[in-house]
């Protein structure tokens, strides 16, 4: 049997719950307090992640805290994958989605932990203002009910960007004014929407600024992953160096293919578990509605 491990994105600290599920891993809170360590050599910023994470979520999703979450985030998925691994599971197989894409690179020795979060902290800061643009939302239809190729490209046809996660939850990213026109439409057609982040990711209205901020990335060196690598971009393996550093970059302007992404990854193998490594279970979530013949396991019932 092959173990693919699964890495959610910058939603992992909505829920309080979720903040402090894996605090306890002696990983994760080494790995916790080595970002504090970066935060204050690199960005003469002084914090603790155990009062951070006790904030609301206004606060911890606070543009100015962009940093702070991504590398929390990171620094969870990374501990707790080296807990897994500490106790003999080992991915062959690692899926990032969107800001996963980071704990998947260190996690298949393509970038050292260190170089990732002083990375992300230097692009990060160059992000002021994407909240003035457009939103992130969810949108859903009950279980059971798919949206049509028709409706999407409605969507779209708003100059929305629409991320297709599974056949009944869609991640779409834009600007207010289209997203005014996507809750009537909404509203019409009773489909159900929430708001993710105040800052329109996974859009291409973000591109400015990522483009903006991508030389602080550009000349890090990545190495040859250790361990198979998907993409829920292309829905295909990377083994090139040079497509996993566009990706750290294209996962916040281009939409998502999630739920095709896992399905063509259990196509590869005949026999396959996944660990969600989290901390949240959104990407778990999803799978009943993917029709996966894999069993999928949360890292905790290890």
């Amino acid at each position: 049997m092959k173990t693919a491990f699964i890495f959610p994105g910058l939603n992992g600290l909505i829920k309080a719950e979720d903040r402090m599920r894996y605090l306890n891993v002696p990983e994760v809170a080494a790995r916790l307090r080595q970002v504090e360590e970066i935060f204050k050599t690199q960005a003469n910023h002084e914090f603790k992640f155990e009062n951070y994470l006790q904030g609301s979520m206004q606060e911890i999703y606070s543009v100015e805290n962009i940093s702070k979450a991504a590398t929390a985030i990171c620094a969870i998925q990374v501990g707790v994958a080296e807990n897994l691994m500490k106790k003999g599971i080992k991915p062959d197989w690692t899926l990032g989605c969107s800001l996963g894409d980071l704990a998947r690179a260190v996690i298949s020795h393509v970038v050292s932990f260190e170089t990732c979060i002083m990375g992300y902290i230097r692009f990060a800061d160059k992000l002021q203002g994407i909240e003035k643009i457009g939103a992130n939302v969810g949108v859903s239809k009950p279980a059971g009910a798919a949206f049509s190729k028709d409706e999407i490209t409605e969507m779209q046809n708003l100059g929305l960007d629409v991320s297709v996660m599974t056949p009944n939850f869609l991640n779409i990213g834009g600007r207010y004014q289209e997203l005014e026109q996507l809750q009537m439409i909404a509203k019409e057609k009773r489909f159900r929407t929430v708001k993710i982040l105040d800052y329109p990711a996974h859009s291409r209205y973000i591109s400015p600024y990522v483009h903006a901020a991508a030389f602080e990335v550009k000349d890090i060196q990545l190495q040859t992953p250790t361990n198979r690598v998907f993409s829920c971009i292309s829905c295909d393996e990377i083994t090139n160096t040079d497509i996993m550093k566009s990706e750290l970059m294209l996962n916040m302007t281009q939409p998502l293919r999630w739920g095709e992404a896992i399905q063509k990854l259990e196509g590869l193998e005949e026999e396959m578990r996944f660990i969600n490594v989290g901390p949240c279970k959104s990407l778990t979530k999803m799978i009943p509605d993917l029709n996966l013949k894999s069993a999928i396991y949360e890292a905790d019932v290890f």
